[in-house]
Formats: structure tokens, C-alpha cells, sequence
């Protein structure tokens, strides 16, 4: 048994040959609910994942160039050291999320929210990039507000 496999448990059994085979790329149905999937090191490029459910997934070194991830929940997603080179991300959810040596180059992050707990690669300014910051809201509801 893979290591990827075995971190899977929330996600049904094929879906690593699934991802690592790029055929998510063609077959993920809209809005997919993918929440704490382990997809670390998966193949998505060019994967369609518009406002798809990914919060708590397990991203690292995954290959996401070029896929779609407008809308996409990615709150409090490990996606450290993954390539997100031209890929979309516009209104996505990105609070709290590990996106620490993640290539950039090119990615679309006009609108995607953001808050105080998320990490981003050393010199990289997201408002700059058209990134909104948020308010941080823990699960006992407090709210922290940027600054």
C-alpha cells in the first residue's frame, strides 16, 4: 500500500491511480466535494475543479498547473511546494491555507480571499496580485480582523 493511499481514508478506494493517471483532469464533476482528500503529489493539471470543495485537502507537490480552481474552497489546504502555474484561482477561499515554495508564475488570484494564517512563498505579495484580505474567523467564532 502506497503512503498516498494510506493517508486516503475519507476518499473512496481507485482514487489514487485515479488522480495520479491525469484523468481527473477530464472527469471530476462540478462542485466536487473533495474535503481533507490526500492528494499529495497528484497529477491535476488542467483539471476542471471550479468551486470544488477542497478544504483540508492534502496538496503538497501536487501538479495543479493550468487547472481551474475559480471558486474552489481551499481553506486550511496544505498545498506546500505544488505547482499552481497558470492556474485559476479567482474567488477562491484560500484562509489558513500552506501555499509556502508554491509556484506562481502566472496564476490567476484576482478576488481569491486570504486571511492573517495563510502562508505564502518567501517575497510573494498576494495583494498584488489582486488577493483580498479577510478577516480570520476560528472554529469558536471570534473574529480577527486583518492588520
Amino acid at each position: 500500500m502506497s503512503a498516498l493511499h494510506s493517508e486516503m481514508s475519507p476518499v473512496s478506494d481507485g482514487v489514487e491511480a485515479f488522480f495520479r493517471s491525469g484523468a481527473a483532469a477530464r472527469e471530476i464533476e462540478p462542485r466536487a466535494s473533495l474535503h481533507d482528500a490526500a492528494l499529495r503529489g497528484a497529477d491535476l493539471r488542467g483539471a476542471s475543479l471550479r468551486n470544488a470543495g477542497l478544504d483540508g485537502a492534502i496538496l503538497c507537490g501536487a501538479n495543479l498547473q493550468r487547472a481551474d480552481l475559480q471558486g474552489a474552497d481551499l481553506r486550511w489546504s496544505n498545498l506546500a511546494n505544488a505547482n499552481l502555474s497558470h492556474t485559476d484561482l479567482r474567488a477562491a477561499k484560500l484562509q489558513g491555507a500552506d501555499l509556502r515554495g508554491v509556484a506562481l508564475t502566472a496564476t490567476r488570484l484576482s478576488g481569491a480571499q486570504y486571511d492573517r494564517r495563510t502562508l505564502w512563498p518567501e517575497d510573494f505579495d498576494p495583494q498584488a496580485h489582486g488577493a483580498i484580505l479577510v478577516a480570520s474567523r476560528p472554529q469558536n467564532g471570534a473574529v480577527y480582523l486583518p492588520g
